[in-house]
């Protein structure tokens, strides 16, 4: 899946769900994956298809050299990222429920900023966004080589 872009706001409810916006809903299928990102720095929580999450994971277990029988490293990273993973469904309003250990991880309480990633979205607290988005701006992502 891709095409997923641009940002929006949203709220969480008193049961901890957020609704997602319909620009996104119908690009997403009911059942998804909510998973911490592993920017520890600015933390956030990544919606992925399932199949887009377990793309994800192997990339992350590539970067690191990839999958090896007996490499406790890389079995503490498959555990560390299903562990703290949830398998989401879309009800019939667009509404997830984000469990309380996601929410404590990234810091969300209230308010959220959904943004596009191309196949995935990332949710944040308003606050932890606003401190990324100046971060990307100081930056210069536009400007500096990769």
């Amino acid at each position: 899946m891709s095409g997923l872009k641009g940002r929006a706001q949203g709220t969480i409810d008193s049961k901890g769900r957020i609704s997602l916006p319909a620009k996104y809903r119908k690009l997403l299928p009911e059942e998804l994956v909510l998973a911490k990102s592993p920017n520890a720095e600015f933390p956030a929580l990544v919606l992925y298809t399932e199949e887009g999450f377990d793309t994800w994971l192997d990339s992350v277990m590539e970067s690191k050299g990839g999958y090896a029988a007996n490499n406790q490293a890389l079995d503490d990273i498959t555990e560390e990222y299903y562990e703290n993973s949830e398998d989401v469904h879309v009800d019939g309003i667009g509404r997830i429920a984000i469990a309380a250990h996601l929410r404590e991880y990234a810091g969300i309480d209230k308010e959220v900023v959904i943004s596009g990633a191309k196949d995935h979205l990332v949710l944040r607290s308003a606050q932890i966004w606003e401190a990324n988005r100046q971060r990307r701006a100081q930056a210069s992502v536009y400007d500096k080589p990769v």
